[in-house]
């Protein structure tokens, strides 16, 4: 799956838009995908980080050209869209392949129409997997709202959802992706955020405590007005610590740059305030992050009220406790993830001093806190938790399955006899080979797939010859080449070919028709009485005579006497239903819940039917293998078999009554 990222706002070789970029095409890179980057045209070069560039776009995102007071937004809209609706079509032929994942990275209401405009003109079942992350706030919903920007989202909201190519929405956090749900009447769930460092090790032993007062550009509405006085009244109330101060003067000017002047003048006197005024590189920047004992946010709480900063989730990651303005987007996001946060009612020095004697009275619960909000925040983010999200809406545009036939008329067996389903990313079939007969096998796709995605091998020893049949659309050279494994009757998946067939084992449970080859136990989370708990496990190999499943994860939750059985369509989880039936969203994503006293949801295809019985089938035996092959924790789980047993006969109970209403 070659990705693209289209990111007009990349015009400089440092500075956050890179990492960004950068960390998520690494990642894509590290599972052998090609990766090429279209950035605004001052970008100086060809190349980041080995990456192949190509400097393109006219506009950045944040920029203004209208000075007129009444339209000038609207001037600005109408400009910034419709020229990127024209770099786009300009772009060089080879620039992309129907196979490619294309991705914008950051945009916001002066890009997404020119997005949507563009992407809605390619052919619905050979356009690439399109995917746009909204970063900015929308306009409603989130505190201060503003109709203009509103307005403008909903232009492009519209076109994005006009009949043709579709296009995948995600959002930047739970608070902004509440806003693009409200806005759009439907679930859009946050992207995993790609940059999402982690600790290098322990404090080292006796190190003096250190104070991040500011990191970042040297800009009015981030703070750096605030620093001269913040920084002298801190240093001389607590000379036990360290003031550290990261700001870039590069883009200081007028007044930040004045404070700027004065701030160097203090830390001259001063000999526990450390200004730091030259650009750090991403190694360098995460290591001043990762030494702070807390980190303030000087921010302008009008200016983020509603806007994101990319340090608070930085500071979550590493387990920073942070000090941030109150009633502001990072106030909130710190709620979201129940980090270690103080917050500050005014926006001045004087109370941002006396923040810091708070945070020294509860230093020890907000250490706590961060420290495990850092592993929540890590669950569900990094760039390898992104490219997961991209591959589970690639995966489903390959054929959900082909049905291998006799090649001549009157050769054994009849037409469908087996069937051969998509396993996984590898894109492999596996299905009877009948001895001494030639067979053909006829793939239809949901969307183009470019021929060098996959190839045809076949190692039988059986006689007989593969013949793939175009499905009828132009697939450059008129084929598709899948590689393909021919194998004896099997519900097992095949081996990849890039190393040799491990034995078989025998299935680790089998319940009637149901059969599973592995499961595992990925978390119990105790409790009694009316505390949530969860039974968390996955299926490995899950199948029936007609279906297979590569892996099937759930969880088992209860709370006081309310019983329900957990989807969810999230990083981390695999893709299990071909048509997602649920409806819900939280703060981590779409989620599937199915109450033990009503049943589960209408299924939409036969397959995702067939998984719903199978568990109304095997959820007990499941539960009862994962007993006896855990004997520290066989008296916990022996109290989830009674609760399995619930769920498999809610379950049944369900598709019964949805069979009988047709």
């Amino acid at each position: 799956m070659p990705l693209l990222l289209l990111d007009p706002n990349l015009d400089r070789e440092h500075g956050h838009h890179l990492e960004w970029d950068l960390a998520i095409a690494r990642a894509a890179q590290a599972r052998g995908e090609g990766v090429r980057i279209i950035a605004h045209r001052d970008f100086p070069s060809d190349n980041a980080a080995s990456i192949p560039v190509l400097p393109w776009f006219t506009f950045t995102t944040y920029g203004t050209a209208s000075s007129d007071p009444v339209t000038g937004r609207y001037d600005d809209f109408r400009l910034f869209n419709e020229a990127l609706a024209a770099d786009l079509a300009t772009l060089p032929p080879d620039t992309l392949r129907a196979g490619d994942a294309v991705l914008a990275p950051t945009l916001n209401e002066n890009h997404l129409l020119g997005y949507a405009t563009w992407m809605k003109g390619f052919d619905a079942a050979r356009a690439p997997l399109f995917l746009l992350h909204l970063l900015f706030p929308a306009g409603q919903g989130s505190r201060p709202g503003d109709p203009l920007t509103a307005l403008f989202y909903r232009l492009g909201l519209r076109k994005a959802e006009e009949p043709g190519a579709e296009i995948h929405l995600f959002a930047a956090g739970a608070q902004i992706a509440r806003d693009f749900t409200a806005m759009l009447g439907r679930p859009v769930a946050p992207y995993p955020v790609p940059l999402a460092p982690r600790r290098s090790g322990p404090r080292p032993a006796g190190a003096r405590p250190a104070c991040l007062l500011f990191v970042g550009d040297a800009k009015s509405d981030k703070g750096v007005l605030l620093l001269p006085a913040l920084a002298e009244a801190l240093a001389a109330a607590h000379p036990g610590w360290d003031f550290v101060i990261h700001a870039n003067r590069a883009t200081a000017w007028g007044p930040a740059a004045t404070a700027l002047q004065n701030l160097a003048a203090i830390a001259a006197r001063r000999g526990n305030i450390h200004l730091h005024t030259a650009r750090l590189d991403r190694p360098a920047y995460e290591a001043l992050l990762e030494s702070a004992d807390a980190l303030f946010c000087t921010h302008d709480p009008a200016a983020y009220a509603a806007k994101s900063s990319g340090v608070v989730w930085e500071a979550i990651s590493l387990g920073v406790p942070l000090i941030v303005p109150r009633d502001t987007w990072l106030s909130r996001e710190a709620e979201e993830w129940n980090a270690g946060a103080l917050t500050v009612p005014e926006h001045s020095p004087e109370a941002l001093a006396a923040a810091f004697d708070r945070f020294l009275a509860e230093r020890e619960r907000l250490c706590a806190a961060s420290a495990a909000a850092a592993g929540r925040f890590h669950a569900v983010n990094g760039a390898d938790r992104l490219i997961e999200q991209i591959w589970s809406l690639w995966r489903p545009a390959l054929p959900a399955q082909a049905a291998p036939r006799p090649a001549t008329p009157g050769g054994a067996g009849a037409e469908g006899a087996g069937t051969a389903h998509w396993l996984g990313h590898d894109a492999e079939l596996t299905f009877p080979w009948p001895a001494g007969e030639a067979w053909q096998i006829e793939i239809a796709t949901a969307r183009r797939i470019a021929p060098e995605q996959v190839e045809v091998t076949s190692d039988t020893e059986t006689p007989g010859r593969v013949t793939i049949l175009s499905d009828g659309r132009d697939h450059r050279d008129g084929q598709i080449r899948l590689r393909v494994s021919l194998v004896r009757p099997s519900l097992r998946p095949p081996a990849s070919a890039s190393r040799p067939a491990a034995p078989d084992e025998p299935d680790a449970f089998r319940s009637g028709p149901v059969r599973a080859a592995r499961v595992r136990l990925d978390e119990i989370l105790p409790g009694s009485g009316e505390e949530y708990r969860h039974l968390d496990l996955s299926l490995h190999g899950l199948a029936t005579p007609e279906h297979a499943w590569p892996h099937v994860k759930l969880k088992l939750c209860r709370m006081g006497e309310a019983r329900h059985l957990e989807f969810r369509r999230m990083p981390g989880w695999p893709a299990m239903f071909e048509a997602w039936p649920g409806t819900q969203t939280d703060r981590y994503g779409e989620l599937l819940h199915i109450p033990a006293d009503s049943g589960p949801p209408p299924a939409r295809t036969a397959r995702d039917r067939a998984l719903l019985d199978a568990l109304s089938r095997c959820l007990k035996d499941v539960v009862i293998a994962l007993r006896d092959g855990d004997p520290e924790r066989a008296q916990i789980l022996e109290a989830w078999i009674s609760e399995a047993e619930l769920h498999q006969r809610s379950l049944a109970a369900g598709l019964r009554r949805l069979e009988a209403a047709g």
